[in-house]
């Protein structure tokens, strides 16, 4: 379900619903035909970068080792120019070896349903009236709501997201409005179903 962008008319005042959770499981998505170098280096970055399932990642690796990754982030774009920022300060010549992603989500903005924003999201419903929800592509978040109707909610989420953004805001992450729909990882926090060693190696692929 995609989340559709920018700040709501006044339309949306009359229309807008209760956060919705959507369960589905993280998958990582390869750069097809590129192996993870044999150094371990490399390796051990990647046991780090797969650790954990938290919001979209990438993981970029040069051919000697060299390696970057980020992660908690809402658009795959952003992880990955993040992972190739890291990365480049090391060598001249990274390039995407994978991307961490929730399988259906591509690159809108994606707010998790981790428990910190499910627990503001359950203290929102002790409130009447309209609500808004503001989300940034590092992983801000801001929810507000204002009886004096949704647009004047969006702009108190607008600025509680904005507060958790770094200043200078980065290109890409400034705060906007979404429709109220969360993503919840429908496998458990941790490691991802599948090894990865020097080579690429994931379910039903050949030895």
């Amino acid at each position: 379900m995609a989340l559709v962008l920018g700040l709501a008319g006044p339309a949306a005042a009359q229309q807008a619903q209760p956060l919705q959770v959507v369960e589905t499981p993280f998958e990582m998505r390869f750069t097809p035909g590129m192996d993870l170098p044999r150094v371990s280096s490399a390796e051990e970055g990647w046991t780090n970068f797969t650790s954990e399932q938290s919001h979209m990642g990438a993981f970029a690796v040069s051919p000697d080792g060299a390696y970057g990754w980020a992660r908690g982030y809402l658009s795959i774009d952003y992880a990955k120019r993040e992972a190739l920022k890291v990365c480049g300060r090391h060598a001249p010549d990274c390039e995407i070896y994978a991307v961490m992603a929730l399988e259906g989500v591509r690159d809108e903005l994606a707010l998790v349903a981790t428990s910190t924003v499910l627990d503001g999201v359950e203290r929102m419903k002790t409130v009447t009236g309209p609500k808004a929800l503001a989300v940034s592509m590092d992983g801000a978040w801001g929810l507000g709501w204002d009886g004096a109707g949704f647009e004047a909610s969006a702009r108190r989420a607008l600025a509680e997201c904005s507060k958790h953004v770094p200043t200078p805001t980065p290109p890409g992450a400034e705060c906007r409005v979404v429709e109220p729909v969360a993503f919840r990882p429908a496998a458990p926090q941790g490691r991802l179903p599948f090894e990865q060693t020097g080579r690429t190696e994931r379910p039903g692929a050949e030895s």
